[in-house]
């Protein structure tokens, strides 16, 4: 993984996969869309499918409380920040690699047992 600033970040193609931060804080995990002058288009990977922010409340209380299960949203956004002192960690190849071999070997469990891993690291 690699850390960029917000300027250099901009430059980067769309596809790009990150998390974004202050110094040393990242949260969220999105694909980078198209760049403007400063700021971008994105999609949170770690947000839900919904009609307005009321509606995410309510999804959200409603998975908690009754384990609604929600798709992923795949609409994208705006960021529309223009915080200069935003920083970015970007995966690379080698960490996607490592991502998606965690993933197959997820789902392989899940299709075999039906039910999630508590853990694997290795």
């Amino acid at each position: 993984m690699r850390v960029y600033s917000h300027k250099e970040f901009l430059k980067l193609p769309e596809g790009t996969f990150f998390s974004q931060g202050k110094k040393w804080y990242f949260q969220g995990l999105s694909i980078k869309g198209h760049s403007f002058e400063n700021d971008f288009m994105y999609v949170d990977l770690l947000e839900i499918e919904y009609e307005g922010s009321g509606d995410y409340v309510d999804l959200l209380e409603d998975s908690l409380k009754n384990s609604a299960s929600y798709p992923s949203r795949s609409s994208s956004s705006r960021e529309g920040v223009f915080d200069d002192t935003d920083v970015f960690m970007v995966l690379e190849l080698e960490d996607l690699n490592f991502i998606i071999h965690l993933m197959n070997h997820q789902i392989k469990h899940l299709n075999a047992i039906k039910k999630p891993l508590e853990c694997y690291c290795s």
